[in-house]
């Protein structure tokens, strides 16, 4: 869900007024190691929730409002991008079923000829086998 300007205003406005969630400090180097990784984005234990929270508790209005601008033009272009992918694979899908029934004809094709030159191969073995007997009589 894509939190609208309202829920960002409350959000800032919970934090200005302290009133953000407080967060529990620790003193395990496994929790710290743990946190380190769930906040950074290439780790496969990265968590979006905790590294949006952070974010809100330590940012401002303006540094909140321009990331929200800034990931809507993301979305957008990812939307885009994605969007053109889809119609170039579907333009590369439709090109090669189309290669393909060619092949397919040109196969036909191709035994039809093949079947027309064995019957001509088998009509000169039968007129050759003919003339070697013909031959062989006289």
């Amino acid at each position: 869900e894509t939190p609208n300007k309202d829920s960002v205003e409350a959000l800032a406005s919970n934090k200005k007024d302290g009133y953000a969630k407080p967060t529990h400090a620790t003193s395990s180097s496994t929790k710290v190691a743990s946190t380190k990784n769930s906040l950074d984005l290439d780790s496969p234990s990265f968590n979006s929730i905790l590294h949006s929270r952070r974010h809100i508790q330590s940012s401002s209005i303006s540094t909140l409002l321009n990331t929200n601008e800034s990931l809507a033009l993301d979305i957008r272009s990812f939307d885009s991008t994605m969007q053109t992918l889809v119609y170039e694979n579907y333009s590369k899908f439709i090109d090669a079923t189309d290669a393909i029934r060619s092949i397919g004809q040109s196969v036909h094709d191709s035994e039809k000829g093949l079947d027309r030159l064995q019957l001509a191969i088998n009509n000169i073995e039968s007129r050759t086998t003919e003339l070697e007997d013909t031959l062989k009589v006289s």
